[in-house]
């Protein structure tokens, strides 16, 4: 694993290799070890980064080769890819088009099936565009490499566990849900679960973000029974159809009701949340009286009725824009990671449960 102190040594060199804008062979690691101040072992390990940024070639005795950036006509357009749709985000997209327009750049949105990517990683060398914005876990892995092997800078919004060299920017998801199950603890619940989708293997590290958390803040009271990850979106459509909300919601509430000592709150996105007052009402149960709900929610599907943690969409892409715009203007600027903060909203689906009696 990288340290901070390789990932910022990999950048000056990486700067150091664009200011003076050399080509083929790259100076020995002797000589790099003394124009900055650093053993050999520390610039072999900066090397290593910026060759797995595909910025380097390492060919055994022959030396090292700085690699040609691929050529490719500039179009002054961004893609945007995985964006909500609806009224409020048109809006923020009409107002960082203007943003972009400033700087000499159009934003268009790239629509597709997740599936078109997953079954083609060269589906977005097809749209004229200099650079492309993820929003939330959209870019695959092979996906990612094929833009980069080919010179397209991407930006997502959604840190990915892997991509290194990626820039990114992303909900503070940790910190959210860490400041949610303190509030519900705060309530008197000891019993509080978590529902969620699958994500592919290179988002799953997102899953054990909140699981961590969930970990630390409960400690002892954490059980891994009512933390309900089993089904990934498509899998889900595929085998039951447009209503698979409201399926995964009988799921979990089957699941959790089966349990000895049942949750008295769930945390889970705002769709879910809605879907699990059918399944709850079914079995007697009702929000909030027996159970309480937090939902995560995008602005423009919040309900007021509900105790949220509200996604600042407009903040997250207009990092994600403030991000691309600089690569586009200097391809060899250190990566940068950024985490943005979800603002807690307290409604009626949450309430006080006492405590069981010791």
């Amino acid at each position: 694993m990288f340290t901070e102190k390789y990932k910022n040594l990999s950048g000056k060199l990486e700067t150091y290799i664009a200011e003076r804008k050399l080509s083929g062979r790259l100076p020995g690691i002797a000589r790099l070890s003394r124009i900055f101040g650093v053993n050999k072992t520390t610039m072999n390990k900066a090397v290593w980064m910026l060759e797995g940024k595909g910025i380097l070639s390492i060919n055994g005795l022959r030396g090292t080769f700085i690699n040609e950036a691929p050529r490719r006509t500039l179009h002054h357009i961004i893609g945007v890819n995985g964006y909500p749709g609806g009224p409020h985000h048109t809006k923020i997209m009409d107002t960082l088009n203007k943003e972009a327009e400033k700087a000499g750049y159009q934003l268009i949105t790239v629509c597709c099936h997740s599936k078109a990517q997953t079954d083609n990683a060269d589906f977005f060398l097809q749209f004229p565009i200099d650079g492309i914005i993820f929003h939330g876990s959209c870019a695959g892995a092979a996906t990612l490499k094929k833009l980069k092997e080919n010179g397209v800078e991407t930006v997502s919004c959604g840190i990915p566990g892997t991509e290194e060299w990626l820039d990114a920017v992303d909900l503070d998801h940790r910190a959210t849900y860490q400041n949610i199950l303190e509030y519900l603890r705060l309530l008197g619940h000891r019993r509080i679960a978590f529902i969620e989708f699958k994500r592919s293997p290179e988002w799953t590290f997102y899953i054990e973000n909140i699981r961590r958390a969930f970990a630390d803040t409960l400690g002892p009271l954490f059980d891994p029974e009512l933390f309900f990850v089993r089904e990934r979106v498509y899998d889900l459509i595929e085998k039951k159809g447009e209503d698979y909300f409201n399926i995964y919601a009988e799921m979990a509430v089957s699941r959790f009701l089966s349990l000895p000592e049942p949750p008295t709150a769930i945390i889970t996105m705002q769709k879910l949340a809605v879907s699990l007052s059918a399944p709850l009402k079914k079995r007697n149960r009702l929000v909030p009286r027996d159970i309480s709900v937090f939902s995560i929610s995008y602005p423009d599907e919040y309900d007021k009725r509900f105790s949220s943690a509200v996604v600042n969409t407009s903040a997250v892409v207009k990092q994600g824009l403030e991000l691309i715009l600089r690569r586009l203007k200097n391809p060899s600027a250190p990566v940068e990671r950024k985490y943005i903060p979800m603002t807690l909203k307290i409604g009626r689906s949450t309430r006080r449960t006492p405590e069981p009696a010791e």
